[in-house]
């Protein structure tokens, strides 16, 4: 016997890049290393990890470079100091995509302080003036507060910041 037989083939193309994301960034200034790690989702042919690289980057990112080039392979990298990460990956199809930036704000600096008061030896009743500047150029200053005898007396929003009090 002889007859025909057919087939049917089908086949869908993955054309689509996959989301491509850095995890890790914290919400606000911390004092510690952090890791920066690239995430991957690809609902068509999957993500190849193979294929992840990273971006550190000193100055802020409005959007990550599209070019490969600019990357170094890695799924994760821990960052010591305030930067900006991207990441890069590509399917098992081969599109690609790049994140957008994270801010990683890492700042292991010590705060700079410093406190005078005028006059340097009071009298009496004398008004004291006491200064407290603070500086910090990676995260900025927040607040200064002057205490006097385990009281707060004062909250300053900028630098310098002065309170007054009559000595004695």
């Amino acid at each position: 016997a002889t007859g025909t037989k057919s087939f049917v083939v089908s086949s869908t193309v993955d054309t689509t890049p996959p989301i491509v994301s850095i995890s890790g960034a914290p919400l606000t200034w911390v004092r510690t290393n952090q890791v920066a790690t690239v995430q991957c989702f690809d609902a068509g042919s999957g993500c190849n990890p193979a294929t992840y690289r990273y971006l550190l980057s000193a100055t802020a990112l409005s959007a990550c470079p599209a070019s490969e080039l600019s990357y170094t392979y890695g799924s994760s990298v821990t960052v010591a100091q305030h930067r900006w990460v991207c990441g890069f990956a590509r399917d098992n199809a081969g599109n690609q995509r790049v994140s957008s930036p994270a801010e990683f704000r890492v700042d292991k600096n010590i705060t700079s302080v410093t406190v005078s008061h005028v006059p340097q030896q009071p009298t009496t009743l004398q008004g004291v003036t006491i200064t407290s500047a603070a500086s910090d150029a990676e995260s900025g200053m927040r607040q200064i507060r002057i205490f006097l005898d385990g009281s707060l007396m004062t909250t300053c929003s900028s630098s310098p910041c002065t309170f007054t009090e009559p000595f004695g």
